[in-house]
């Protein structure tokens, strides 16, 4: 099922990196009109863009948009033409993205994908209509992708660079925590019990308490009955330790 009408870029990704470019220069809620004035661009054309700004994470605000830290450090990377900077900020902003993840999800499941294929895919999935204008914004997708280098073009086809590494929205949310911890659990081998030393050289120590119920004429002879009863335990006791060694 295609995304509830995910903001498409409507530009081209050279008119894209102006735009950026022009916000980080900013410090403050700024409206169109100052863009339009640093880019040269009409403000139609960079209000058509401002939806996918903010749904990435580029921008934010209200009617007057400022750069987030991230659309700033992409905006200056960018500027100064720097490679890997603008790789990272790039892939940072697709990594904290739902929609443009499961663009590189749908890639990998489907071993590729030609241009043609992935540039409808991606105006399918933002639920927008095939028409110039969002096909337009498909390219820039695929074009971000490519800067971020998480796909390349191999053959007619885009494939990921690193199939075995696709970034997910929101990788730290409790429920993928949870699931994370089921799967340890499940890798991890049952331990086997350990068996505890027994020490059989300590001998066991029994107390035996006779109690004698008697009337007083029994009290006579009474102590020589008790005394004979003890050595006879006594002698038993004895002869088992002797039948034990």
């Amino acid at each position: 099922m295609p995304d509830d009408k995910f903001k498409l870029p409507l530009s081209s990704y050279d008119e894209l990196v102006k735009f950026i470019k022009a916000y980080s220069h900013v410090t403050k809620p700024t409206e169109l009109g100052e863009i339009s004035r640093l880019t040269g661009v009409g403000v139609p054309n960079i209000s058509k863009n401002v939806g996918f700004f903010v749904a990435t994470g580029i921008l934010e605000g209200g009617k007057k948009k400022m750069p987030t830290l991230a659309g700033q450090q992409l905006g200056h990377a960018l500027e100064h033409d720097m490679p890997d900077e603008i790789r990272k900020s790039w892939r940072h902003i697709v990594e904290e993205d739902e929609f443009l993840t499961k663009l590189l999800t749908a890639v990998r499941i489907r071993n590729g994908m030609d241009s043609q294929t992935l540039e409808a895919h991606i105006a399918y999935s933002a639920g927008q209509p095939k028409k110039r204008q969002f096909m337009t914004g498909a390219r820039t997708v695929i074009d971000i992708l490519k800067a971020a280098e998480l796909i390349v073009e191999v053959d007619g086809k885009y494939l990921l660079k690193d199939p075995g590494e696709v970034p997910r929205a929101h990788a730290d949310s409790p429920a993928q925590n949870e699931t994370l911890r089921e799967s340890q659990m499940i890798s991890q081998p049952p331990r086997s019990p350990i068996a505890l030393p027994v020490d059989t050289s300590q001998r066991v120590q029994i107390n035996i308490q006779i109690n004698i119920n008697c009337t007083p004429d029994d009290i006579q002879g009474l102590g020589t009955q008790v005394k004979a009863l003890i050595q006879e335990i006594a002698g038993n006791e004895a002869s088992d330790a002797d039948g034990d060694e």
